[in-house]
């Protein structure tokens, strides 16, 4: 394991214990793509079915579900003020929803190759869209306008993420390499290297200052913001790693591969907590707005919501 830490240790490392909550089921096929909606009350899943469905969080009641598109739905996101969900699919196709009814509002086609990655951008003026042939598109949301084609990966993007203040779109590819791309400048590109196989899983830090990449060549790494530079690896697995995730406190970061999901602490880089919680493959993963639960979402059909507490030895 390389760990360089981000700060030094000032106070004893707390543990924390995953407890399952809710094992949502009904997918019939791999699910790729998982999200919480902004007040937390609703959790989104997508994946191989091609179907959507929306869960209460609060009790895993089924609220919505209806076939999305015509092949693998690979990513999902909510808009920022909740009134949209996006999906992205291996039909080359982007769908945006009214999220509290399912009711299609707009395709967005253009891509070819499949579409595998999606996001919008803190104001929700913006969605970010991926495909399996390597282009990145940013498109207007008010009207559905491709606004900007962007070119930098040779391979497959699998994911994108805005950083919370809107001024980078960062996307990581299955040729391991990671773009910064400056909103505000035209979106002009910067490279970060050193991943050296398929890179699965992006996510920014709630206050900006980082940005972590999930690897198939079993890395975690943490990249400072906005210089680039390369601060922590993490290589800590023997399988490669498919989901990424920070709390929003910035606080600890969650990982998943083969049926595993751990958390660090992205300020002493101590593991916080590991537990087996699925049968296969964990593809997506997200913290609740609140911090206070972590939704996983596997290859084996299922998703599950567990609640952080403190591990009391």
């Amino acid at each position: 394991m390389n760990l360089q830490p981000l700060a030094s240790k000032a106070a004893p490392v707390k543990r924390i214990h995953l407890q399952e909550q809710l094992t949502l089921s009904g997918h019939r096929k791999a699910i790729y793509a998982l999200g919480f909606n902004p007040d937390g009350g609703a959790i989104a899943a997508a994946g191989g079915d091609g179907v959507i469905k929306v869960w209460a969080a609060a009790d895993g009641a089924e609220l919505l579900s209806w076939p999305g598109h015509n092949s693998l739905i690979y990513a999902l996101d909510f808009s920022p003020d909740g009134r949209y969900l996006a999906t992205a699919s291996f039909d080359d196709s982007i769908k945006l929803w009214e999220a509290h009814s399912g009711e299609l509002l707009a395709v967005l086609p253009g891509h070819w190759g499949g579409v595998t990655a999606v996001a919008f951008s803190p104001d929700g003026r913006l969605l970010a869209s991926g495909s399996g042939m390597s282009s990145i598109r940013v498109w207007r949301v008010s009207d559905g306008r491709a606004l900007r084609t962007l070119d930098g990966h040779n391979s497959r993007v699998n994911s994108l993420r805005f950083s919370p203040d809107g001024l980078w779109l960062a996307s990581g590819a299955s040729d391991g390499e990671i773009w910064l791309w400056d909103t505000q400048n035209q979106f002009s590109g910067m490279k970060l290297k050193g991943h050296k196989r398929n890179v699965h899983a992006i996510d920014f830090s709630g206050d900006g200052r980082f940005l972590a990449s999930a690897s198939q060549d079993t890395n975690l790494k943490l990249w400072e913001l906005p210089s680039g530079r390369l601060s922590v690896t993490m290589s800590d697995y023997n399988e490669g790693l498919h989901a990424v995730a920070f709390s929003p406190d910035s606080t600890s970061i969650a990982v998943a591969s083969y049926c595993y999901i751990k958390i660090w602490s992205s300020i002493s880089t101590d593991r916080l907590a590991a537990v087996k919680g699925h049968q296969a493959w964990v593809n997506a993963l997200r913290f609740s707005p609140d911090g206070l639960f972590l939704a996983s979402a596997s290859a084996d059909k299922l998703i599950k919501l567990w609640l952080l507490e403190p591990d009391i030895v």
